[in-house]
């Protein structure tokens, strides 16, 4: 995967922009934040402003973007973080991009696997220290991940966040967990629906608040901190998002249905989830059923949520180690149940398989836009096969705690017989 990645699939893209006339920057996702927080910290500017967007656009694309030129990108590549994000990258203001740049990919790497590691010791799975070696190598040899590296994309932060917030939950740390999922709003939208039914599961206990004050408290030092740099922030950057929503790239339901279509089945996900929420809030933090929700409410953001780019979708992942956790359930016999477990698995194997086919279509020197753009095809629908096998877990515990909490047929016609043996008897 990674010769495919290096040697054929990004000189294609290389070739296909050089073809359609796109600017070519350094490409790297993590240069507008970088740019933005130099510009804040350094120069007082504001990291919204159009001329720091001009900035942005001349190293990101190599020069400003032309809205007269067809073949130019629509991403005007905004500074469109919260303003608080440039707290985390204060340390590397003064430092060439060229050197935040090697910082960062051995940042991100070292996070991303420690991240991978943590999470089935949070969904208490007992794997030795060679099968977690295994789950990092493979993790990384995805087409997300190394995408997410090749583009420093804060993305990969914020899943470093979120796994360190569940695993100090795990752990019953509920202070340094809500400093976590305070730390991961860098990026709102893709941890919005883990924070809500956190929120949901905190307010129902009194033990749990301890989660609500650290959340709260971590917000409020983000938020006044970047007050207190650029007064009114939260306004501009509300204004930024709105801008971004038009030309940034819809969720995944947005490429395969109408727009109408696609917005309701994306609130009939979400009203699902939070139903599902709403049920396991009595939940422990060491429950399965607790684990289940909140790895469902990262798979269902995956779906809902503009797409951005694969590296997003590192955060079904949980889903996939959730799934592991409860292979039992799928255990029956029934074609459903192979189908509903293995599929997931089918999908993430399957970019291998269409990258030895663009490596061999490669050698043969021969250019095929279909061939090559597989390996991403197959990537971008894995979400929906994770979400519905979870899916599948919700409903087996769902109907597995009825099924224990009515009695049976057979139970209640015995009772019966047996008081009307006593009534006879008297």
């Amino acid at each position: 995967m990674f010769y495919c990645s290096l040697r054929v699939l990004v000189p294609f893209e290389r070739a296909a922009a050089n073809s359609a006339g796109a600017p070519r920057g350094n490409l790297s996702d993590l240069y507008p934040r970088w740019i933005g927080a130099r510009e804040v910290l350094l120069h007082g500017e504001d990291p919204y402003s159009v001329d720091v967007t001009q900035k942005i656009q001349a190293g990101y694309y190599g020069r400003l973007l032309d809205p007269a030129r067809p073949g130019d990108p629509k991403d005007e590549q905004r500074f469109a973080y919260p303003l608080y994000v440039v707290f985390f990258l204060a340390p590397f203001i003064h430092l060439p991009f060229g050197t935040v740049q090697h910082i960062f990919t051995v940042l991100l790497g070292f996070l991303c696997a420690w991240s991978v590691v943590l999470w089935p010791e949070s969904l208490g799975l007992c794997w030795s220290a060679a099968t977690k070696t295994a789950v990092v190598l493979l993790t990384f040899s995805t087409l997300q991940v190394m995408q997410g590296l090749a583009r420093l994309q804060l993305s990969l932060l914020v899943f470093a966040f979120v796994s360190f917030g569940v695993w100090f939950m795990a752990k019953d740390q509920l202070w340094l967990g809500g400093f976590a999922f305070a730390a991961a709003t860098i990026k709102p939208q893709l941890v919005l629906l883990p924070i809500a039914f956190l929120v949901l599961w905190a307010s129902v206990c009194r033990a749990r608040r301890t989660f609500l004050l650290s959340f709260a408290l971590g917000m409020a030092i983000l938020f006044v901190g970047a007050d207190l740099l650029q007064h009114g922030w939260i306004f501009r950057f509300l204004s930024g998002a709105r801008a971004y929503h038009k030309y940034a790239a819809g969720s995944i339901l947005d490429f395969i249905l109408p727009p109408i279509a696609a917005w309701t089945i994306a609130c009939i996900i979400v009203a699902m989830a939070l139903g599902i929420f709403w049920r396991v809030r009595e939940s422990e933090s060491n429950s399965p059923d607790f684990r289940v929700a909140l790895a469902l409410a990262m798979a269902v953001t995956t779906v809902v949520v503009p797409i951005g780019g694969g590296y997003n979708q590192l955060f079904v992942l949980p889903g996939l180690f959730v799934l592991v956790a409860n292979r039992a359930r799928f255990q029956s016999g029934k074609l459903s149940d192979v189908v509903l477990f293995w599929s997931p698995w089918i999908v993430l194997a399957l970019p291998w398989i269409a990258a030895l086919v663009a490596i061999c279509w490669h050698a043969l020197n021969r250019v095929n836009t279909i061939v090559y753009r597989i390996p991403y095809m197959f990537a971008f629908v894995l979400p929906f096969f994770v979400l519905a096998a979870m899916s599948a877990i919700v409903l087996k515990s769902c109907y597995g705690a009825r099924a224990r909490t009515l009695p049976s047929v057979a139970s209640v016609v015995s009772g019966r017989s047996e008081n009307a043996v006593e009534q006879r008897s008297r």
